[in-house]
């Protein structure tokens, strides 16, 4: 790999200019180190999500609103669920090296990369490749790998060959597609493209969004079937001589200043992923014995583990211990549900032991979400903050416990939405408590819950990049109007300046 330091926005426009290459460049951006480019749905462990995809996106067809996808192609559908928090089997990348940059400096706690890919060959969403690499995540996994591995020409009727290609032109019959080139079908499915997006959405448009569709899985292991679609994936990478992956490493010092260099140039504006996303996150739950992801997840945390101690110990105590999916029905199905249906994660940790007890559950490792629950009894809404869900696997099944870390503390319904927002980590989350604090009246708001929200404006990215939204800026236009607030705050005149 070549690592290629960055500490300014000259310095990174200066080494990109140098990148004369004959095929069209593409770029990625990371705000901090993985390991492994992956695309999302891989990064739910143990790849249940893609090994179940087909009912995965059923059900996130019946049950989502937020968008229409009557008359779009298999690959089109999938853009638009990918751009709204849906999980697919595509990365996605762009065209603009400023905009890859910009994600990689959007968070200043850990050194920020750009990943650069050519794309030799063209191929848009409109083609046959597109269609293929898309029309695979609505049929049953073991039907692609039959064809994968088949060697028949497809001339029986009922041979996997046969089999796969009636699935796969049955996921847009209108289209008129015909697939008879099997040794290419293969090809294809066993190696990675770039795929350029038509301006479907506004977030394509805004960040010359496009796609690479890796290889699809083949392999039943989780650790190896990850590492294969990331080599798939760094195949297309840029490389000086032969191998030497080009990657740019932007020190974490440097990005505040690279972001204002950014901002100067109208790259601000983040990206909006409305609720559907919500969906996603439930039925990945649903679908993995809610086992969360590997691939994107805080490895740590100091002192994790003694937080959840000491609440047990304290009186937090061990709410429920749950195995989501081993019990489909009764009390305890029910409370489990409960608890999902009313909990915000805002963290996910792994902590390892030597097949020891933590927080009730035996095991080896152990997935920590932190987050709030909000509740509603006879007196209105009460939010309690901190609860951690723990699930981890003991005798061969997946359970979950829920420790209250803060047992004696409650705080109000305002307060505890207000406090949500500002640990808020995506547009999907943002939208959902704005709707639930428009629901409050402005009049409710105290000085300091009204200060608090215009600092959170202007600190939060993840509320001042979708300010425009009719939901947020009206939101917010009514509770700093100054016939609501008519103090002397700081933040208060500088976000009233950021909505003008």
């Amino acid at each position: 790999m070549s690592e290629r330091v960055i500490t300014s926005l000259d310095g990174f426009v200066e080494q990109i200019g140098k990148l004369n290459y004959n095929s069209e460049l593409y770029y990625r951006g990371e705000n901090r180190h993985f390991e492994l480019r992956i695309p999302s749905i891989y990064r739910v462990y143990p790849g249940t999500i893609a090994e179940r995809s087909k009912e995965y996106y059923a059900r996130l067809f019946s049950e989502s609103e937020e968008i229409k996808l009557d008359g779009l192609t298999p690959f089109k559908k999938l853009s638009e669920l990918q751009h709204f928090g849906g999980l697919t089997r595509f990365l996605d990348i762009t065209k603009n090296s400023l905009v890859a940059l910009y994600f990689a400096v959007e968070k200043a706690d850990e050194d920020g990369y750009v990943f650069v890919y050519r794309n030799s060959t063209l191929k848009t969403d409109e083609g046959d490749t597109a269609y293929l690499k898309a029309a695979v995540h609505f049929v049953d996994t073991d039907i692609v790998h039959g064809f994968i591995h088949d060697e028949d020409t497809g001339s029986e009727n009922d041979s996997p060959t046969s089999l796969f290609i009636e699935k796969i032109v049955s996921a847009d019959y209108k289209s008129g597609r015909i697939f008879n080139k099997y040794a290419q079908i293969r090809a294809d499915l066993t190696s990675a493209q770039i795929i350029m997006a038509s301006k479907s959405n506004s977030r394509i448009a805004h960040q010359q969004g496009a796609f690479i569709a890796p290889a699809f899985e083949t392999k039943k292991n989780y650790d190896e079937m990850i590492q294969d679609i990331n080599e798939s994936i760094n195949k297309l990478s840029l490389t000086e001589g032969v191998e030497d992956q080009i990657v740019f490493k932007i020190k974490k010092e440097s990005k505040n200043e690279i972001l204002k260099g950014l901002t100067n140039l109208g790259i601000n504006a983040g990206t909006v992923y409305p609720d559907i996303q919500h969906q996603s996150d439930n039925l990945v739950k649903y679908l993995t014995n809610y086992t969360n992801n590997s691939a994107g997840i805080e490895k740590n945390e100091p002192n994790i583990e003694e937080k959840i101690n000491t609440a047990v110990n304290g009186g937090g105590g061990i709410i429920s211990a749950f195995a989501p999916l081993s019990t489909t029905d009764g009390e305890e199905a029910e409370n489990y549900q409960k608890f999902m249906a009313e909990f915000e994660p805002n963290q996910v940790f792994i902590i390892e032991k030597e097949d020891d007890y933590f927080a009730g559950i035996r095991g080896k490792k152990f997935v920590i979400e932190l987050g709030t629950k909000i509740t509603e009894d006879e007196t209105g809404l009460t939010a309690q903050n901190n609860y951690a869900l723990i699930s981890g696997k003991q005798a061969g099944e997946h359970l979950v416990s829920v420790i209250n870390l803060n047992p004696n503390k409650s705080i109000s319904a305002l307060d505890g939405l207000i406090s949500a927002l500002e640990q808020s980590g995506n547009f999907a989350t943002t939208h959902s408590i704005i709707r639930k604090l428009s629901n409050i009246h402005v009049s409710d708001f105290s000085n300091e819950q009204i200060e608090l929200l215009a600092k959170i404006l202007n600190q939060n990215s993840q509320v001042n990049w979708i300010i425009t939204d009719e939901d947020v800026s009206e939101f917010y236009l009514d509770i700093l109007s100054e016939d609501n607030y008519t103090g002397t705050d700081h933040d208060v005149e500088k976000a009233r300046e950021f909505l003008t």
